[in-house]
């Protein structure tokens, strides 16, 4: 269940390779819920 702006896994199974590498970690803000 996404809010406030998150992704679903689903969603971003389809963007994540579109979006440019942030420290070569990707989903830089998943950790900060």
């Amino acid at each position: 269940m996404a809010g406030r702006g998150e992704l679903t896994d689903a969603a971003w199974e389809r963007i994540e390779p579109l979006l440019p590498r942030m420290d070569g970690r990707g989903r830089p803000w998943r950790d900060h819920r």
